[in-house]
């Protein structure tokens, strides 16, 4: 029987909720006016100019720019989109072998079509990341392998579908009866067209190059040094590239099925924004299913129209990959708990939520605390009550085994995060390397490095104002949040359908917000993943009344919410707040622009030709651009100047010595960028190795030639804090020189220098 889902809105209640909403937005946009990284903007402004920045993001005056260029990504997408299509034949196949669990029940078959397809596409996708990680160890990254098998899964599974399209089982939407039914149809067309526009920037930006740093040093630079060998190995000068990398993954498929490791990127960086909208279907699914379609619709749109959902998806950042794996955890989880008081199978439900979850995990570690942590407590928690009840109502049957169901989650767990985790296990004995040393150990690990690591990735401040100060970044201070997600989610506990569900969510996210300041380094990014949970009690939230003294005002500061979010992700002057966003630009102009992002790779790329010997990177890591054949470790690797021209005790080897090992690793090169080597010594730490008087002495022993870039790269000391000029002072006087600025001298130092080998 439908009952009405919210409360009865009273006069007080309507007042408080309203109350709550403005001063939130009042919060929002003049309490925490200016944004933290971007502080040459104020929110105010942002939402003022949005419409002028709409207009040029979907009409832009500048040249090489338009609609003209729209072309240039229908490969990338097409390609992509047939990447979507094996994934869901791969999804197929395994939710089939997930319903055998149970004996030939229905059980999960009997869900609704969009749930049945959100869950097979989070199966299918991981079974994606995992087909591409097998024929990565077994050297078999050839295009032809990977397109047969895909092929050949996915046309077995089209013919089953349409041989058993007349049978198969699907139930409609569980859903209570809409407690806004009388909205009009225009608004939930006007949702449904800000989910669309979103979508539009989301995949015309993730089909453009990246500039992120993190991206051209691991997230994309991984995946191209694993396609350009053939095979995956482990890659000891980046220690990054041992995380679990199921994203990752998928942009090496990219560059396999695109047999070429920069077209490959951006279609891999497409098949990562398409998690933005399986996430939604996800919040639609569920919001359908246990409040309304309204509250579905509405949650779906807000998460999609976060700037952070556009930032994810034009980025090849894992968050968009683990958002999603959360929140098809929690629905599987839902689904499963559902069916504990009918007496129904469990196994197929546990096993799903497993397989989610381990998935979430294998896109980045976090996701053992931030997604298996969470569904298992779920589960057993879950189970532990229902057995409660039936004893109590003195019922004789045996309860379900909280053991058996956390081993069968286990079982799903480990499947699709396992790999992994025996992959770090056989090249580095440790599990979970780089973390766990103290447990595990680590090949090229020590006790230094690990604290070195621990220092960089993790907080020292757990004092109450650091927390109030954490809550008040997640909810509103962050450039990227959207003033809709906290300013309608504690609306979701007003709804008296679903009330307990909500306030569970609120627990999960709750348990987000703890695990992230009191686990992490507190990077922004690492909570995001609370974004869909938090985006679908604001859907609810939204639904809490169907008063039209509560409609019109929620209506106004939607639109004012969602005017400004377009803002974040349109704006270009004075330069873009939600990254490089030129949706519609040439993407061959965008190809050179990413490159300027990394001065010295460009540099080089225009100093040299791609047949050159290598290249010895010191100090510079996003090499992803590089044209040229390079060697290079990231900040917490060994340094390879030291390993290969060092002594062993803090000096250098011989000069014959040095020359050998140059000639035998190819280097004919050697790049040094002491701006980043600057930016790491007064944040991670550096090997006090790498000093401007190392390379004098290499020059003075005729291996190295002068600096072939003289004063291309003087940069001024003016912008150097106080912590780096002292640096300066101290091991880098030698690259002090004067230049010429406003039509005179000023302090300045040499930021970058390239010596050919003798």
């Amino acid at each position: 029987m439908n009952r009405p889902n919210s409360t009865a809105s009273s006069t007080p209640t309507l007042v408080l909720a309203l109350g709550w909403l403005v001063g939130f937005f009042v919060l929002f946009f003049w309490v925490t006016p200016r944004l933290p990284n971007n502080s040459e903007f104020l929110r105010t402004d942002l939402l003022a100019q949005s419409p002028a920045a709409l207009l040029d993001a979907v009409d832009p005056p500048q040249e090489r720019m338009g609609w003209r260029y729209l072309p240039q990504r229908l490969g990338v997408w097409v390609t992509a989109a047939w990447m979507m299509l094996g994934a869901w034949g791969l999804g197929r196949l395994g939710w089939r072998l997930i319903m055998r669990s149970d004996r030939g029940d229905s059980g999960l078959n009997a869900v609704d079509g969009i749930t049945g397809f959100v869950l097979t596409m989070g199966v299918g996708l991981s079974a994606l990341s995992l087909l591409t990680l097998v024929c990565g160890l077994a050297g078999a990254l050839d295009r032809r392998v990977v397109v047969g098998l895909l092929v050949a899964v996915l046309l077995v599974e089209l013919a089953r579908w349409w041989r058993h399209r007349e049978t198969i089982e699907r139930s409609e939407p569980v859903a209570v009866e809409d407690s806004v039914s009388g909205i009009p149809k225009a608004a939930k067309w006007c949702l449904g067209f800000a989910a669309v526009l979103f979508l539009f920037f989301q995949f015309t930006g993730a089909a453009l190059p990246s500039i992120d740093f993190d991206v051209k040093e691991y997230h994309l630079q991984g995946p191209r040094e694993f396609f350009e060998q053939g095979r995956i190995t482990r890659l000891p000068h980046n220690v990054y590239t041992s995380f679990p990398f199921l994203t990752e993954m998928l942009s090496l498929a990219g560059m396999v099925v695109a047999d070429d490791w920069w077209w490959g990127a951006l279609v891999g960086k497409t098949v990562l924004a398409a998690f933005a909208p399986l996430t939604a279907l996800v919040l639609f699914a569920a919001g359908r299913r246990w409040w309304s379609s309204t509250a579905g619709l509405a949650a779906a749109m807000i998460y999609l129209t976060i700037p952070w959902t556009t930032r994810v998806s034009i980025i090849a950042y894992t968050e968009g990959g683990l958002c999603f794996f959360l929140a098809a955890t929690l629905l599987a989880v839902a689904l499963a708990m559902e069916r504990i008081p009918r007496g129904q199978p469990l196994t197929s439900g546990w096993l799903l939520a497993g397989l989610l979850a381990g998935s979430g995990m294998a896109c980045k570690y976090t996701g053992l605390v931030q997604v298996v942590v969470p569904a298992a407590a779920a589960l057993a928690i879950s189970i532990a009550l229902a057995n409660r009840a039936q004893r109590d109502e003195g019922e004789k049957a045996a309860g379900v085994s909280v053991a058996g169901s956390l081993l069968v989650f286990g079982v799903g767990v480990a499947l699709t995060v396992g790999p992994w985790l025996l992959k770090n296990a056989v090249e580095t004995g440790n599990p979970v390397y780089p973390l766990g040393y103290t447990v595990f150990g680590g090949a090229d690990w020590s006790e230094t490095d690990n604290l070195k690591w621990r220092a960089a990735h993790s907080s020292n401040d757990y004092s109450p104002s650091s927390l109030g100060r954490g809550l008040l970044d997640v909810a509103s201070r962050n450039d990227w949040q959207s003033p809709l997600v906290f300013g309608l989610a504690p609306l979701a506990l007003l709804v008296t359908v679903g009330r307990r569900r909500a306030a569970c969510l609120w627990v999960v996210v709750g348990w987000l917000i703890l695990t992230w300041w009191g686990l992490t380094h507190r990077l922004d990014r690492f909570w995001v993943p609370m974004l869909p949970v938090v985006s679908l009690l604001a859907g609810i939230g939204v639904t809490w009344s169907k008063r039209p003294a509560w409609w019109r005002p929620c209506a106004v500061l939607l639109v004012l919410g969602l005017a400004y979010n377009i803002a974040v992700v349109t704006t270009t002057n004075p330069r873009p707040v939600i990254g490089y966003n030129s949706f519609l630009g040439d993407l061959d102009q965008a190809r050179r622009a990413a490159v300027t992002t990394a001065p010295a790779i460009l540099a080089v790329n225009e100093r040299l030709d791609g047949q050159s010997p290598r290249v010895l990177c010191v100090g510079e890591a996003q090499v992803f651009d590089a044209l040229f054949p390079l060697a290079y470790n990231t900040v917490f690797d060994r340094s390879l100047l030291e390993q290969w021209c060092g002594d062993g005790r803090g000096g250098l080897a011989d000069a014959r010595t040095i020359r050998d090992k140059l000639k035998a690793e190819g280097v004919g090169w050697v790049l040094v960028n002491w701006q980043e080597i600057l930016r790491y010594r007064t944040t991670y730490g550096y090997t006090d190795f790498v000093t401007p008087g190392v390379f004098a002495s290499l020059r003075e022993m005729d291996v190295l030639g002068e600096d072939e870039f003289g004063r291309r790269f003087l940069v001024p000391l003016d912008p150097v804090s106080v912590q780096q000029r002292q640096e300066i002072d101290n091991w880098g006087a030698a690259l002090k020189a004067p230049m010429p600025a406003d039509n005179r001298q000023v302090p300045g130092y040499v930021a970058v220098q390239l010596f050919r080998v003798h």
